[in-house]
């Protein structure tokens, strides 16, 4: 990688980075014509020298001096205009404006040039990070880690320093020579002062830099120091409580502080000095070219115009060098970073291996391990000199303790890491050069920290795969999730997954279709009673109060339940049907009740988090407004409070808290509330609720709320595993299974919740490589976060479904009755195999139970 940055922004944006020169270059003539300007408005508009002969003067006229030898009179470029007074004045305010509007377009033109170009090299950079760390080898892991978190923190806020890499030094070193050479053409002694003064204001300016970097390193050196005493001072109060030692740990950390404070200080001091003597510098650079030109008009050399065009010229070079000198800090922090960058790409790419293209894997054949030695890992213990060979398309169980080396072998086996020494083959291919994609074909692993994406469940199996759009790929899609045991997993995603009626209009009107016979299953069943049906006309006691009075569900925030309260048009209603006060009261009494019940519990309680309506946040704020309703305080109650009192309520569901406080008056009072504001929404409103209608789907609830068109009695013992398991039974009378899963794969993937076990996410990683059909699978930790039966029915499927294929798996030596399963049992111990052969191998159908909802007939079987 290149670790100068100038020539890397060079060549991520040639052609920009020529604009920009370019653009440097028509800077130099224009500061000249600036400084005339300037020059011209003095001279001869203000104190009015060209017209002291003569009643009209060519104005803007360009002309350009050579030697004598060549030409007596100047070259005229630009005849000019010739101007009286008046209308020189005039032309030249226009020709100001003019100049001005021209150095904004100027300015903003190469900003936006720059920022292109950081852009552009940003991106590049981003790519050659990208490109290093997803082809470096699994060994690199933690050297990639490095790397990636210093580009990420580092690279965050680098696009517009990037930018500037070209476009400022060639600006600011063009304006400083524009300056100088209009020095030089007035007077050199000018030039002469003014380089003097420049110089010496540099090198003060480099210094200030210098002083102000040691300043901003002990700050942060201090402030580490300080956080790490504190840290450590918080994680022992206890100590400091026991022994009474407060003062003297105050003592100490103020004495460890002191000589860090005092070097910071120091620095602070010299760069205070500094910046002084710097802006004087400038200052006097500027007042001795000043000052000279006034001695050289005293002489008659120079006009009044010239002596402050001079003065002007010397200011913009101490602002270019100052540009200049800003770049120059810059370029150092990115030859820093850049170097950084380079070493720890470089320090992972050199593990990798220089060869020619490598040969592909075979899809059978002997795996053969020779004096393999690999040092311990995060997944398994270490290998001796391990010398193993396995035939494949065998099932072979490797059976060991997790540092016995079993998984450690499987990982070589994935190409997850390299062999210290000695080395591992397929047929005479090495494993660890082979192409990682035609690894995954030939020698899928399964097993390492799963990679999930926050994306469908769909989108996150097929990650690998290599045949995508397949014509088989829904049914391989379904029998990689059965095998991997992710059945009931999908199923239930399924059920709490949407649809949308308008892009789905079938599956919309099949749903509606199965109502009715999931309706009719569950009188047969004698279970009716455990789903409590949407009814217009009736209130349903397993719905809260807000999705009883909607009879349907908000679309977005219009209507969400805790700003009903809060909403003019909900308010109205209320407050004309007599419910607001009765609500209000109702969240007091929940309040009360809340805090009563679980007084003393903390918040994180599982009986809390259940059955309480409040959150550990809103705990404080609704016992204030008890407190604001009650004794002194009740005439400071407002419309707020009882709003969000009213919210507290619309969240209620009488059955789930059991609070006694919804009587048949009042649930009479909400179905005419519901009524009215089914009338009266207005129909601007309309669009942000989607009601609930018996012959149709509503696309903004679950599919299961769908199905059952009611909510199911949570109250009662048992009800929803009952009233799925008849779902599950009209779902597979009407045909509807597959359609549910797929809704189930289409759901969204949320690997930042923690709401996955790292069972789940294994299942979902063995999926991932099942769904490819590969010729071998290894399976590294599959079994290992499973209860014991569990596992035992995933070696089961997993064996029937790789028949006639290669298959490799890990099993804990506490699995009971998996070792029958398998050709060959290779147990591991300390570093060392030994081999064996089961009594029988049996590759019989299994019989999932029904918890995992699997069908008794494969759904595709691969050929």
């Amino acid at each position: 990688m290149e670790r100068d940055p100038v020539r890397f922004v060079w060549r991520s944006a040639p052609g920009l980075n020529i604009s920009l020169l370019a653009i440097a270059v028509v800077a130099i003539p224009s500061l000249w014509i600036v400084l005339e300007l300037l020059r011209v408005a003095i001279d001869d508009a203000a104190l009015g020298r060209g017209f002291e002969s003569r009643p009209a003067m060519h104005f803007m006229r360009l002309a350009i001096s050579l030697p004598s030898r060549l030409t007596e009179a100047p070259v005229v470029l630009f005849g000019g205009l010739l101007l009286e007074r008046g209308p020189l004045v005039q032309a030249l305010a226009g020709v100001l404006l003019v100049v001005a509007l021209a150095v904004g377009a100027f300015l903003a033109g190469s900003s936006l040039i720059r920022s292109e170009v950081g852009r552009r090299a940003l991106r590049g950079l981003e790519l050659r990070l990208l490109d290093g760390i997803a082809t470096a080898p699994p060994g690199a892991a933690e050297t990639v880690r490095n790397a990636a978190a210093l580009a990420g923190s580092a690279l965050a806020e680098q696009q517009s320093v990037l930018g500037r890499a070209i476009g400022v030094p060639s600006l600011c070193g063009a304006l400083l020579f524009a300056a100088l050479s209009y020095l030089a053409l007035l007077d050199w002694r000018l030039a002469a002062t003014a380089v003097t003064g420049i110089a010496v204001f540099g090198w003060a300016s480099r210094a200030w830099s210098s002083w102000i970097r040691q300043v901003n390193a002990a700050d942060r050196s201090s402030d580490a120091a300080l956080r790490r005493a504190l840290s450590t001072l918080a994680e022992n109060l206890s100590a400091l409580a026991a022994h009474g030692t407060a003062t003297t740990e105050q003592r100490r950390i103020a004495t460890e502080m002191e000589p860090m404070r005092a070097l910071g200080d120091r620095a602070r001091r010299h760069a205070i000095l500094l910046l002084g003597v710097t802006v004087a510098l400038g200052v006097a650079t500027i007042a001795g070219v000043l000052g000279l030109g006034a001695w050289l008009g005293a002489a008659g050399a120079l006009s009044p115009g010239e002596v402050v065009s001079a003065a002007a010229a010397a200011a913009f070079a101490i602002v270019a060098l100052q540009g200049l000198l800003g770049w120059q800090g810059e370029r150092d922090q990115l030859l820093k970073l850049f170097a950084e960058i380079a070493r720890q790409l470089g320090s992972f790419n050199a593990r990798r291996r220089v060869r020619q293209t490598p040969a592909p894997l075979p899809a059978s054949g002997v795996i053969s391990a020779e004096d393999v030695t690999v040092e311990g890992t995060l997944r398994g213990g270490r290998l001796l000199g391990l010398d193993l060979s396995l035939s494949l398309p065998s099932h072979v169980a490797l059976v060991g303790d997790p540092d016995s080396g079993a998984r450690t072998f499987a990982s070589l086996l994935g190409g997850q890491i390299s062999p210290r020494a000695g080395h591992v083959t397929f047929s005479g291919v090495s494993i660890e050069d082979a192409e990682p994609s035609d690894r995954a074909r030939r020698l899928a692993f399964s097993g390492g920290e799963p990679l999930l994406l926050p994306n469908s469940l769909r989108a996150n199996i097929l990650y690998g795969c290599h045949d995508p759009d397949a014509a088989d790929i829904e049914d391989r899609l379904l029998w990689a999730v059965e095998v991997a045991g992710l059945r009931g997993f999908v199923y239930r995603r399924g059920l709490a997954g949407m649809i949308d009626a308008r892009r789905e209009p079938g599956l919309a009107a099949a749903i509606v279709s199965a109502r009715a016979g999931i309706r009719q299953e569950l009188e047969r069943s004698g279970i009716a009673h455990l789903v409590q049906p949407f009814d217009p006309v009736r209130y349903n006691p397993h719905a809260t109060i807000g999705e009883n009075i909607l009879f349907g569900v908000s679309l977005g925030d219009t209507f969400r339940e805790e700003n009903l309260a809060s909403h003019p048009f909900m308010r109205s209603l209320l407050d004309r049907e007599g419910l607001t006060k009765p609500l209000a009261e109702l969240g007091a009494a929940i309040v009360r009740s809340d805090l009563e019940m679980f007084w003393g519990l903390p918040s994180g309680s599982a009986i809390v988090g259940r059955f309480s309506l409040l959150s550990p946040a809103e705990r404080e704020d609704f016992e204030a407004i008890l407190e604001r309703q009650t004794g002194s305080q009740r005439s400071t109650a407002s419309a707020r409070d009882a709003a969000r009192l009213i919210g507290l309520a619309m969240r209620y569901t009488e059955s789930r808290q059991r609070l006694g406080l919804l009587g048949p008056e009042l649930e009479d009072h909400l179905l005419r509330l519901r009524q009215a504001f089914q009338r009266e929404i207005p129909k601007s409103l309309q669009p942000s609720i989607e009601f609930l209608h018996p012959d149709r789907v509503c696309s903004a609830t679950s599919v299961l709320d769908n199905l059952l068109f009611g909510r199911i009695a949570e109250d009662q013992a048992e009800a929803r595993t009952r009233v799925v398991a008849v779902v599950r039974q009209v779902l597979e009378q009407f045909d509807l299974t597959r359609e549910l899963m797929r809704v189930g794969l289409q759901s969204r993937l949320d690997p930042f919740s923690g709401s996955l076990s790292p069972a789940r996410s294994a299942a979902i990683d063995l999926a991932r490589c099942l769904v490819r059909v590969p010729d071998n699978l290894v399976v590294e930790h599959a079994l290992n976060d499973l209860p014991a039966q569990d596992a035992l029915d995933l070696t089961r499927r997993l064996t029937a479904a790789m028949v006639g294929r290669g298959l490799v798996v890990v099993v804990p030596p506490q699995l009971e009755g998996a070792a029958e399963l398998f050709d060959e049992v290779v147990t591991f111990k300390a570093g060392r195999a030994l081999t064996g052969l089961p009594a029988t191998h049996s590759t019989a159908a299994f019989a999932p139970e029904s918890d995992r909802t699997a069908s008794p007939d494969p759904v595709w079987s691969p050929q």
